[in-house]
């Protein structure tokens, strides 16, 4: 009987220590990495795991969408691996790669149509994979102008319930004023004007689309934000890219500037994505029902915090 005993209570510690090790947490660390990645497609810790089964409590699969220039393995370092800790399933994708005429070659440089075209065809995927009938999106810089895209024109409204937006300037941006001043030196001296303009549009087109008054910002604002989406729209007034920063929100939804949550969050553009008061925010959006406390610490440009 002791021998039979032992061996039952081995094989519940078995049964026990199992479950546990699978659910290791990942490490969560609210600083943007450093170096460049080996591995440009590489996902961000937690991300892409396609035998993901939705749960209960999180039936939406997350897809993250990084901004121009960025990396999801960079973008997405520190919300990636929170969210699955928290029990989502978490997908992200790079879109837009584009090889200017100087030769330099990024992501998120081509049309905002095309690359919404490839965000529509991985939602696709990841409904196909998991099971799931919609989606959230949560998207930053130019991340989250494609998903406002998709939703509104490429049939993309009935599968998504929640679109979060990280310093993505709906109403378009200014560059801090630059993109302006190269429109005031086409007028002035359009020998000059031109070249430079042909200059930024030649290295990622996507980036002139973005400003202000251009033909897809006006056409992003024609119609109304699709019925049954909760659209979460946070910026900073530190940020030097989606300027100004009001031109992130859209009005009558949850417009957050960080800085109302604490004063001593300097996070500037980038920094956003690695902004524990920027990415509690986010969760909350995400799960409104367990929506956790916004504390203040201190976040720095760049780098977070």
């Amino acid at each position: 009987m002791s021998r039979a005993l032992l061996l039952s209570l081995l094989s519940l510690l078995v049964l026990i220590a199992v479950p546990a090790a699978a659910r290791a947490e990942l490490p969560v660390t609210y600083r943007m990495p450093s170096g460049v990645p080996q591995d440009w497609e590489a996902a961000p810790a937690g991300a892409n795991d396609w035998s993901c089964v939705p749960s209960a409590q999180h039936p939406r699969p997350v897809i993250l969408i990084p901004s121009t220039g960025s990396l999801m393995v960079v973008n997405w370092a520190t919300l990636s691996p929170l969210l699955k800790n928290e029990g989502y399933c978490v997908f992200s994708l790079n879109y837009g790669l584009y090889t200017s005429p100087l030769g330099r070659t990024a992501f998120g440089g081509q049309p905002v149509e095309s690359s919404a075209a490839e965000l529509a065809a991985f939602v696709e995927r990841v409904r196909a994979a998991t099971g799931a009938a919609q989606v959230d999106l949560v998207g930053h810089s130019q991340g989250g102008i494609l998903a406002e895209y998709y939703v509104k024109f490429l049939d993309g409204a009935p599968k998504v319930r929640t679109i979060v937006g990280l310093a993505s300037p709906t109403k378009g941006g200014t560059l801090n004023g630059l993109l302006q001043a190269a429109e005031n030196l086409r007028r002035i001296s359009p020998l000059i004007g031109d070249a430079l303009w042909t200059l930024v549009e030649g290295e990622a087109p996507s980036m002139l689309q973005l400003r202000i008054g251009s033909p897809l910002i006006a056409k992003l604002n024609s119609v109304p934000e699709p019925a049954g989406i909760s659209y979460t729209k946070i910026a900073s007034r530190y940020d030097p890219i989606a300027t100004p920063y009001e031109n992130v929100f859209i009005d009558g939804q949850n417009n957050v500037l960080v800085q109302w949550r604490c004063r001593l969050d300097f996070a500037d553009h980038s920094a956003l994505a690695f902004d524990r008061i920027a990415l509690r925010e986010v969760r909350n959006a995400l799960d409104p029902a367990t929506a956790g406390r916004i504390g203040c610490t201190v976040v720095l440009p760049t780098v977070g915090g």
